[in-house]
């Protein structure tokens, strides 16, 4: 992961794949940018798209740093 430029809201993330086939390897590569919106922008705008959200703890760090599940359902 990469953040390219830290002033605007994306993050470019490139994905190697070394695939082994019949004997041999090559390397493909997969590259995205990607949106890093704060938990307001997120409510916002799901709650705009018209979806009730739920915010769940989500303990994906293993560390104590906060990370949240938003469930959204369509009303």
């Amino acid at each position: 992961m990469h953040d390219p430029d830290p002033t605007d809201t994306t993050i470019e993330t490139v994905f190697v794949y070394p695939i082994k086939t019949a004997g041999r390897v090559r390397v493909e590569l997969d590259r995205h940018v990607t949106g890093r919106f704060g938990l307001e922008t997120w409510l916002r705008l799901l709650d705009r798209a018209g979806f009730d959200t739920e915010m769940l703890v989500y303990d994906v760090h293993g560390d104590g740093r906060l990370a949240y599940l938003l469930v959204g359902t369509t009303r």
